[in-house]
């Protein structure tokens, strides 16, 4: 009897360390930022982005940068997309952690961030033309390397270019906040990106004038907050095959 209760006894102690060794491991690695794999809830996403922007807009540009933007078929006109919305669209695409999203147009960068921040993308990238945007999305970046919030094994990428020319190649999830963009830039961005691979998510402001000519389907229409509005259409279309260059109408 006395075996079996040493016996017992020595169960009982070994279950416990392992289990206090899973917990501090656990803790530990939760609680070690430069692990971050993307699972900050919505509450606290949205304060920590309340902080990174609190000295940031993207209202109002340089004359010289709105010349450009036009001269390239876009609209210098701002607007925002809520974190709401984001968190709505991004949960029902079910993001994993080979999803790779860019925003082309993505302002001061909000979208991208709080898409790093909530969800598990291994690489999320803003493409903007405005070089004022541009700068303050990068200063936010920088913020959230000082508290320690960017994983070395996840990309969060801001580059200052004309989204039209953007290589793309990796794309799984993208975003365009085009209300204001006009025909010509919607054809080409929908010809660019129907030759990316298969499985393609877009998500759109404006829909696509011509979808299954390229082999895009809608495959969810939604009515979401934005700066500028209570409930604006948003599109989620994806690519069923990949347009080849023969294949493309000239």
């Amino acid at each position: 009897m006395q075996k079996n209760m040493l016996r017992r006894n020595y169960y009982v102690i070994t279950i416990t360390m392992l289990l206090t060794i899973v917990g501090v491991y656990f803790i530990t690695s939760r609680c070690n930022k430069n692990n971050f794999q993307g699972d900050m809830p919505f509450e606290q996403a949205t304060t920590l982005l309340g902080e990174l922007y609190k000295d940031k807009s993207g209202f109002g540009i340089p004359s010289e940068e709105t010349e450009i933007i036009r001269s390239r078929g876009g609209a210098p006109t701002y607007g925002e997309i809520s974190y709401k919305a984001v968190d709505t669209i991004l949960n029902d695409l079910f993001i994993t952690d080979e999803d790779v999203l860019y925003d082309l147009g993505s302002g001061v960068g909000k979208m991208v961030l709080q898409s790093y921040l909530s969800f598990p993308f291994k690489k999320v990238v803003g493409v903007e033309l405005s070089t004022k945007r541009f700068a303050q999305s990068v200063e936010a970046k920088d913020l959230l390397e000082e508290k320690e919030l960017i994983n070395p094994n996840r990309t969060i990428l801001f580059l200052k270019e004309d989204f039209t020319e953007s290589d793309l190649d990796d794309a799984t999830v993208v975003y365009l906040g085009s209300t204001c963009y006009s025909l010509d830039l919607m054809n080409t961005l929908v010809k660019k990106l129907s030759k990316l691979k298969k499985g393609l998510r877009v998500i759109t402001l404006k829909k696509f004038s011509d979808p299954e000519e390229y082999n895009f389907a809608l495959i969810k229409e939604y009515r979401l907050p934005m700066s500028w509005s209570k409930s604006s259409p948003v599109n989620v279309y994806e690519l069923k095959e990949q347009m080849t260059n023969t294949q493309s109408r000239v």
